[in-house]
This record gives structure tokens, C-alpha cells and sequence, in this order.
């Protein structure tokens, strides 16, 4: 995860979801009818713009995201039906990651995420936690790892995008810049393996490193 600025609500928001929606939750008891009307699909390209496609939670491009409720409708129509109509409830995400947060309390919010509070470790390509998170974030961070599966063993296929994202790199087809924008994570740990002391790495870390940029450099 990485840190993600809370966007405007876009134009016609109010008209083509807000109102509509709290026309049909005045018309319907929201605890014993299924899920709501989606008059929210629509907002899938701004949220698109907005989170630069990434997926607010796997922190990489994606080439198609879904609308996610952060507080789901199981949740919020016991107390708050409205929030699945607010513009302030909603992220980008992965949509296998869509699936699997369904039911789950208690998760990061990429809003509140702040800089350097995850990483991505190489060689292995896992994504963890770091000492950045605040002490009252850091139960909260690891159960949104654990529960989403982003951290890589848990998520093959997750790990294996990243993987293609550093090989595009190391194959000169891709530049740092563009590492950094699609996969952000991804690109800071090549900057800061790059400027590690090599003699502070470990062996394995040390033979990696070397041939990372080796090979990088001997791309015709």
C-alpha cells in the first residue's frame, strides 16, 4: 500500500448516485432486501483517475479495477445504509482483492496510509510491513496483509505481477520513472538497493544486486 490523496467528488455525483440512491433507501428497508442498485458502477473511471491505476491496495497498475465500498453494505445498512451511495466510501481495487475483502472489518484504509509504511523486499518480491506505521496502525496494517493476501506467499499471483513489473526494468523496458508509476513499491526498493552500501548487504543480497544492474546495463 501506498499513500493515496482522498479526491474530489466528480461532477454529476450528486444527481446520478447520491440522490438516486437515497430514493430507493427511503422506498426500501436496506436490512431486508439484498444488495442496493449500483448506481455507483459509473464511478469506476474517476476512481480510476483518481488512484492513478493502481489498485489502492496492491499498490500496482491495473487494467481494470472495481468500485470497492471501504465500509461494505453488510456493515454500514444496520446504522448507515447512506454510505453506499457517498462518494467519500469509495476506492479502487484489485478485483480478486474485491472478493476477498468482503466481510472484513477493521482494514487500512489506503486514505490513511503514510509514506514508508510498506515495502517490497527483493529478491523475494513480498510486500511488508515497516517500523514507519504509528503503533496504533500497526495490528490494523498487518491484518489488511494477512487478509487480502498482497503480501506475496499468500498471493502467487500478485508476486508474479511485481516480478513482471522489475523484469520489464531489467530488461531496459522499462525506465525507473515508469517502474516508480506502476509500481511504486516495486521501484523504491530498486532505488534503495541501488544505493545500499554493498557492504552492508548480505551475500545473497550483495549477488543479487550486482546482477540486477549488470544486467541492466548490458541491454543492447
Amino acid at each position: 500500500m501506498i499513500p493515496v490523496e482522498p479526491p474530489d467528488e466528480p461532477e454529476g455525483f450528486e444527481e446520478r448516485t447520491r440522490r438516486r440512491g437515497r430514493a430507493w433507501l427511503e422506498k426500501n428497508d436496506p436490512l431486508h432486501r439484498g444488495r442496493p442498485p449500483d448506481y455507483w458502477r459509473w464511478c469506476a473511471e474517476p476512481l480510476r483517475e483518481a488512484f492513478r491505476e493502481r489498485c489502492g491496495w496492491a499498490a500496482m497498475y491495473i487494467a481494470d479495477g472495481n468500485v470497492e465500498h471501504f465500509v461494505s453494505w453488510d456493515e454500514c445498512k444496520h446504522e448507515h445504509p447512506e454510505l453506499a451511495y457517498e462518494w467519500s466510501n469509495y476506492r479502487y481495487i484489485l478485483p480478486r482483492l474485491n472478493s476477498r475483502k468482503q466481510g472484513a472489518r477493521h482494514l487500512l484504509d489506503p486514505f490513511e496510509v503514510g509514506p514508508g509504511w510498506f515495502r517490497v523486499e527483493l529478491p523475494s518480491c513480498l510486500m511488508v510491513c515497516t517500523d514507519e506505521i504509528p503503533p496504533e496502525h500497526r495490528a490494523r496494517a498487518q491484518r489488511t496483509l494477512e487478509c487480502l493476501g498482497p503480501v506475496g506467499d499468500e498471493d502467487r499471483k500478485l508476486r508474479r505481477l511485481r516480478e513482471r513489473w522489475l523484469h520489464r526494468y531489467r530488461c531496459d523496458q522499462l525506465s525507473l520513472a515508469g517502474l516508480m508509476e506502476f509500481a511504486p513499491l516495486v521501484g523504491r526498493a530498486v532505488v534503495e538497493l541501488h544505493q545500499a552500501d554493498p557492504a552492508q548487504l548480505e551475500p545473497e543480497l550483495r549477488a543479487y544486486r550486482a546482477q540486477l544492474f549488470a544486467e541492466r546495463s548490458s541491454v543492447p
